[in-house]
């Protein structure tokens, strides 16, 4: 049971408290669906990127302003769920219990995945829009969720591999350049691959195609995100190879061009590669990287069995394409080999895995202030042995890490859930998940509402959101729905010492029976599911009872209003941002 420790609404940015608006979204019994969805659309953006929430840098930096708040925050990214209990007590009595905390999630079974999903949105691959048919067995069956497990688990090979990276400590070069795959038993029976005998799920293996040995770089799941027409010549793909690995996205370099320059002639165009100056300041680039990858160049894209395929026959092809050795960034070679041993040596490499994962825990694009923060995770990323462990450690230590933080230069103060969070932690809280033919609605870009609820599509959507929108809220007033009645339901039928939630009463049970047990019990659950430990008297677990009373006073069933409750602490802001 939690202690009296009375910890207030974390303050937002500039210094505004949300009470109102938590009392809004949760009761909103009296206004309707729409009423909770309004009054949490009213939260200012959360995207801590703009000038207004870059706060003075501070002399020193002393403990964290909320250990609560940073241990919740710290257990959502490393883990993808809310902390213990016993956590969030711990490190509320004692502040330094944080980095022990941190390594404990650091090596949880579910950091590799977290740490996947953070990827994914680089490498985009994770889309419902695939150029290249399945096999043909996939394609012309009357079921086709088969084939949307198939390209759901092509989406998730890169996810996969840099997970395996993170898993097993290997060292982030081998991203470029592992003798190694990843493969699900989906995959296996139509890609040249080694896959270990009656196994299922996620599995290292290896390709057999005689492809070369550069990690990622011969993936077939990344090249099948990224296809390419004859006249792009690999450009295309050049540019993800280079946006990916060294975070230079070469199409967004300004250049003037010639409007009289007639885009459909393909020799004017060959030409202004090599004449003109602004198209030279790309394909001087684009095209020596492009010519390293003409083994997956000229496949057929209605033949999966074509596509699967490394083609050796084909790695010479830039001779007659475009004429343009291949190189990466001056520096010649000869094959995808020679690309990964390339973008391993390359400084910028290093670099940019610290940038993208500094970005993407404290959700904001790196600005001159993160520059030397984001030079320091990058040195403890070395002398880490360049283990995703150790980079992610030295990020989650940093001050600019914690919220609420109003004197620590480039802090993010308040982050939301990305939509694998939600699942997650809904899951780990309630033991819901939101599936629809058996795929999981949260995860789903061609059914489901990964996008709606703030994901990337690697399309249409390739940012996530940073603050909320009507769609997320109606996700989430979905996701409350379901996980409420399932745990309520579930709980009810297990032993006390089994629950995850309901530790102090029963859900069929109310007030009359221990009114002080009841009064325990909402602040158990706004504790676990909220992060927040608030004492018996706060206004907002007054707030909850009431809530439960109106609740009780329509539909005479504790169970129904003990579902409410849960319910609207699943929809409050509280639970959304963290």
């Amino acid at each position: 049971m939690p202690g009296a420790a009375p910890h207030g609404p974390r303050p937002l940015p500039g210094g505004r408290t949300p009470g109102i608006l938590r009392v809004l979204v949760r009761f909103r019994l009296r206004g309707g669906p729409l009423f909770g969805v309004l009054a949490l659309a009213l939260l200012p953006a959360c995207n801590p990127a703009g000038d207004s929430a870059v706060p003075p840098v501070e002399a020193e930096i002393g403990p964290p302003v909320d250990p609560v708040g940073l241990a919740a925050r710290a257990s959502l990214d490393l883990r993808g769920t809310r902390p213990s209990e016993a956590d969030l007590l711990r490190v509320e009595a004692d502040p330094t219990v944080y980095r022990e905390l941190v390594d404990t999630y650091l090596h949880d079974d579910r950091f590799p995945d977290r740490v996947g999903d953070l990827f994914a949105e680089t490498t985009l691959t994770r889309t419902a829009a695939w150029d290249v048919v399945p096999p043909a067995e996939l394609s012309d069956a009357t079921d086709k969720a088969e084939t949307r497990a198939f390209l759901r688990d092509v989406g998730d090979e890169a996810p996969n591999f840099m997970a395996r990276i993170a898993r097993d400590d290997l060292p982030y070069t081998d991203l470029v350049t592992g003798d190694w795959a990843v493969t699900t038993d989906l995959l296996a029976p139509f890609w040249p691959v080694e896959y270990p005998e009656g196994a299922t799920g996620w599995q290292v293996s290896r390709y057999t195609d005689d492809r070369p040995a550069a990690g990622l770089l011969t993936a077939n799941g990344l090249w099948w995100r990224y296809t390419s027409t004859t006249e792009n010549a690999n450009r295309g793909r050049a540019n993800a190879v280079a946006r990916i690995f060294v975070c230079h996205d070469i199409v967004q370099n300004e250049a003037a061009f010639d409007a009289d320059l007639d885009l459909l002639d393909a020799a004017a165009m060959l030409h202004a590669t090599r004449n003109v100056p602004s198209c030279i300041s790309c394909h001087a680039v684009l095209d020596p990287i492009g010519s390293y990858l003409f083994g997956f160049f000229n496949i057929s894209l209605e033949s999966g069995v074509e596509a699967a395929t490394y083609h050796t026959e084909n790695e010479q092809l830039w001779r007659s394409y475009t004429t343009v050795e291949p190189a990466f960034y001056g520096k010649p070679g000869n094959s995808i080999w020679d690309l990964g041993q390339q973008l391993a040596d390359d400084p910028r490499f290093l670099r940019c895995a610290a940038k993208r994962t500094y970005e993407g825990l404290l959700r904001h694009p790196e600005t001159l202030d993160d520059r030397g923060p984001i030079d320091e995770h990058l040195a403890a990323f070395v002398d880490g042995d360049l283990t995703l462990r150790a980079l992610y450690a030295s990020i989650v230590n940093d001050p600019r890490y914690r919220p609420g933080e109003a004197t620590v230069a480039g802090a993010a103060p308040i982050k939301q859930l990305g939509p694998e969070q939600m699942e997650s932690s809904v899951e780990e809280l309630t033991g819901f998940v939101w599936t629809q033919s058996g795929f999981p609605m949260l995860r789903d870009n061609t059914d489901g509402v990964h996008m709606l609820a703030g994901g990337v599509d690697g399309q249409l959507a390739t940012l996530a959101s940073t603050s909320p929108s009507p769609t997320i809220l109606l996700v989430m007033e979905r996701l409350a729905e379901g996980g409420a009645a399932t745990v309520v339901a579930n709980e009810l039928a297990m032993a006390r010492a089994d629950r995850v939630l309901f530790t102090e009463i029963d859900p069929d049970t109310g007030p009359e029976a221990d009114a002080a047990a009841f009064t325990a019990q909402l602040r158990v659950l706004t504790l676990r599911i909220t992060s927040r430990n608030l004492a018996a008297d706060d206004e907002e677990i007054l707030a909850l009872q009431d809530l439960w009373s109106q609740l009780f006073e329509l539909t005479a069933n504790p169970t129904a209003a003990w579902t409410g409750v849960v319910t609207a602490l699943l929809r409050s802001p509280d639970f959304l941002l963290y």
